[in-house]
């Protein structure tokens, strides 16, 4: 018996949520990350399904789990990035982020484009596999990106310092942009017959148009939106609904004209988060951030139960060079990610609020990789002009790392946070809390 993949897509929700409520029910008074937890609970699913146990024993959750397996990589950008990212900004202190924004971009950007390269070289010259210069770079671009998902999920666990939050936050928001702009190019690099030499200052041009369109998409959206919100007052289900809304209409516009999707949505919420405020109506305001933290929670309930089963079904098991060259690749990206903080630590230090040794061993240890990556992975799976080996490759190692930087560097994040007394606010500023 088939079921129709509506009713499908429906059992997985509810599936998703009741082992999500066990799961955080579970956990309470454990140092275990939820998000960690859930990834491990969807690897276990994937694997069980790889034996055909539930195709014998329960058919309908088998063919729920097909329809994970098979899930479009746009799919999980379109239904899931529009509404964590506009959560995690709308929730971030505006005044903090606008006072690290050279820190941010200087991480986004630049910091960037050197993980990005120095990755492709590591792929090149460390990797058994026959791939081209364009290959290591596109994968380079794909890997090399910070993932909003993970990071924002994990930090709202585990941290008590606003701004050391708001710096990783910040900075994987934003290097979104970049990473997806160097992907597209390398990507279409790979499908030309004949590669042809990079142009710095056309790369320069596109980025900038990429970034600037978003940016204005998002103002501009959110100027509309805030001048209907004010003429609103007391009307909950008007407010909450226009949010909704426009977090998925600017998201949907930017990306269907080919700019960043990512930064027309922090925009928004950075212009609901400060001008928006003094518009919100006073009773609605506190709703909408509680609305809007429960569709997080969902959303990241889903997205990482989903990564899991998909990275357990879809990733090749028996090819021992695979698991060398992913343990390499590992080891290889957090020593890139180090270098790369470490060589702007001089700028670091000198503009927004500064950064310590303390704070730069978070930022490197917070590097984790998630969706994006592996949304990005599976557009390069789904295109027959890639050989299907070299797909199969890039998806597991694209896999391996989203799972072992989220189990890995998610789960001892609390303990890194202990150990350099980061756990906890400031002797001084704990003092004038307690006094309060």
């Amino acid at each position: 018996m088939h079921y129709e993949t509506g009713l499908l897509v429906l059992v997985f929700v509810v599936l998703s949520l009741f082992i999500g409520a066990a799961t955080r029910d579970l956990l309470k008074g454990t140092q275990i990350p939820y998000t960690v937890a859930l990834l491990i609970i969807g690897l276990c699913l994937g694997l069980v399904h790889r034996t055909d146990f539930f195709a014998q024993q329960t058919p309908m959750l088998a063919e729920t789990l097909d329809l994970v397996v098979d899930v479009s990589p746009h799919l999980i950008l379109f239904v899931f990035l529009p509404t964590l990212i506009f959560e995690s900004a709308f929730a971030m202190e505006v005044h903090l982020f606008r006072r690290m924004f050279v820190q941010i971009a200087v991480l986004a950007v630049p910091g960037l484009i050197v993980a990005t390269m120095l990755t492709a070289g590591l792929a090149q010259w460390a990797f058994p596999f026959e791939w081209s210069w364009a290959m290591c770079l596109m994968f380079g671009a794909l890997i090399s990106a910070t993932d909003p998902v993970a990071v924002v999920a994990l930090l709202k666990e585990v941290s008590s310092r606003k701004r050391l939050e708001t710096l990783i936050e910040g900075e994987s928001l934003l290097n979104d942009g970049t990473a997806i702009v160097f992907f597209s190019l390398f990507y279409g690099w790979v499908l030309s017959a004949s590669a042809q030499p990079v142009n710095v200052f056309a790369v320069a041009a596109q980025f900038t148009w990429v970034v600037s369109a978003g940016l204005v998409i998002g103002l501009a959206v959110g100027g509309w939106s805030i001048i209907w919100l004010g003429r609103v007052f007391n009307d909950p289900m008007i407010e909450i609904s226009l949010s909704i809304m426009v977090a998925y209409l600017v998201f949907m516009f930017a990306e269907s004209i080919h700019v960043s999707g990512v930064v027309a949505v922090v925009t928004l919420a950075l212009v609901y988060a400060s001008i928006g405020r003094t518009r919100i109506s006073p009773e609605v305001a506190g709703f909408l951030h509680h609305f809007w933290e429960m569709m997080a929670h969902i959303a990241n309930t889903l997205i990482f139960l989903l990564v899991g089963i998909l990275v357990a079904v879809r990733v090749p098991l028996n090819d021992i060079e695979l698991w060398r060259s992913l343990a390499i690749l590992y080891v290889g990206i957090m020593l890139i990610r180090t270098f790369s903080v470490t060589l702007f630590m001089p700028i670091l230090k000198r503009i927004g609020i500064g950064i310590n040794r303390e704070k730069a061993t978070v930022l490197v240890w917070g590097g984790l990789r998630g969706a994006v990556s592996l949304a990005l992975a599976l557009t390069v799976v789904a295109n027959d002009q890639i050989p299907k080996a070299i797909g199969d490759q890039v998806m597991f190692l694209s896999a391996g790392i989203v799972v072992l930087t989220i189990l890995i560097n998610g789960s001892t994040m609390g303990w890194v946070l202990h150990q350099l007394g980061l756990d906890q606010l400031p002797p001084a500023k704990q003092a004038t809390v307690d006094k309060a």
